[in-house]
């Protein structure tokens, strides 16, 4: 007499591809994510990147800002649109961005100094004295992240 585990599971095996064809026919084809792209603004970040390793800033803002226009609280397209706004001169643009990105991250050191940055090319000594010395202290603290 043959066993009949072997059987059983070559008859599940069988209901459970058809299974999967009739639910490929009703909701089509199943597509897995692609996993290289961790956010849809991953390649405007990295062809900003790019733009800012090549020395050009003006790339470099016009990416952020395609992110900001879709996500306007891109916490990393804000940071980096105020850094490529400073290159270009631009303390006022720059110092918009840094304070938005300061509203989203009060505690992150790097974008203190960034505003601190835009503070100085804008002549607020005090004020970018006093965001100097938040930024040091989150960093020493260790806050110096989102």
């Amino acid at each position: 007499m043959t066993h009949p585990a072997p059987f059983l599971a070559f008859a599940l095996l069988l209901t459970g591809s058809a299974a999967f064809a009739q639910a490929d026919r009703v909701v089509g084809p199943m597509i897995p994510p692609a996993p290289y792209m961790s956010s849809p603004y991953q390649a405007d970040i990295e062809a900003a990147e790019r733009a800012n390793r090549n020395n050009d800033p003006a790339e470099a803002l016009a990416r952020y800002l395609h992110v900001l226009a879709q996500d306007p609280h891109h916490l990393e397209a804000l940071t980096g649109a105020g850094h490529a706004a400073l290159d270009i001169g631009d303390a006022n643009a720059a110092a918009t961005f840094y304070a938005r990105a300061d509203e989203l991250a009060p505690h992150n050191g790097q974008i203190k100094a960034g505003l601190g940055s835009a503070m100085v090319q804008l002549m607020q000594s005090r004020i970018a004295l006093k965001l100097f010395d938040e930024a040091q202290l989150a960093i020493v603290v260790g806050k110096d992240r989102p």
